[in-house]
This record gives structure tokens, C-alpha cells and sequence, in this order.
């Protein structure tokens, strides 16, 4: 599994769609598999998983994409998952970390840092 923080500023909506079409544009295996999001209190949240084929680790690899906007400023936190081969190897070749890593690559496009 690998995880990377990002904050910015913008618009939750703006931003969920542009990690939306970014994501997409980095390969023809790559599927938005759910998106969703709420308010709860003050705070926007916006919630998007990812599947991408990686034939590094022959396996379907997912990314999560959770971003919270309070106050102005979008917390995001990138998982990718799935990698391993097989039910007891969780060598995944790097995929786990390219895949965080495209999304983070999108976001760091639209203005954010890594935290």
C-alpha cells in the first residue's frame, strides 16, 4: 500500500473532477469505479476509487482518492492498493506507489503540496 498527503485551496467539486479526467488520461485500463460526495457539518468531502491494469504486477491495482475541503483548504489522502501477487506475495513491482502517484502528480498540477 502506499499513501501520499496533499493540501491545497480551490474548489472540492473543480478539483474531484479534475483528479477525475486526469486520472483517466493516464491509460486505457484505467476505470473510475466510484465517486461520491457529501457535506457533513461545515466540512465538503469527495470520495473517488480508481482500477487500473498494471501487467508490472499482472493485477488490477485501485486508487483512493479522499479530499476534505474545511475552511477553504482541501486535504487530499491518496491510497494505492492492490499490488501484490498472489495470496501470501505483496511484491508489487512499484505499481502501488505509480499509481498514488499519478493522482498526486494531477493534484500537485492544480496547485497542491505534498504535506
Amino acid at each position: 500500500m502506499a499513501t501520499i498527503v496533499l493540501r491545497g485551496r480551490g474548489d472540492l467539486s473543480r478539483i474531484a473532477d479534475g483528479l477525475l479526467e486526469g486520472v483517466l488520461a493516464n491509460g486505457m485500463s484505467c476505470e473510475l469505479v466510484e465517486q461520491t460526495e457529501r457535506t457533513v457539518g461545515d466540512a465538503r468531502i469527495a470520495f473517488l476509487v480508481f482500477e487500473k491494469f498494471y501487467y508490472r504486477a499482472s493485477n488490477r491495482l485501485s486508487l483512493s482518492a479522499l479530499l476534505i475541503e474545511q475552511g477553504g483548504v482541501i486535504d487530499a489522502t491518496l491510497v494505492g492498493a492492490g499490488g501484490g501477487q498472489g495470496p501470501l506475495l505483496r511484491f508489487d513491482w512499484g505499481s502501488e506507489e505509480n499509481f498514488a502517484g499519478v493522482g498526486a502528480e494531477v493534484l500537485e498540477g492544480l496547485g497542491f503540496t505534498r504535506v
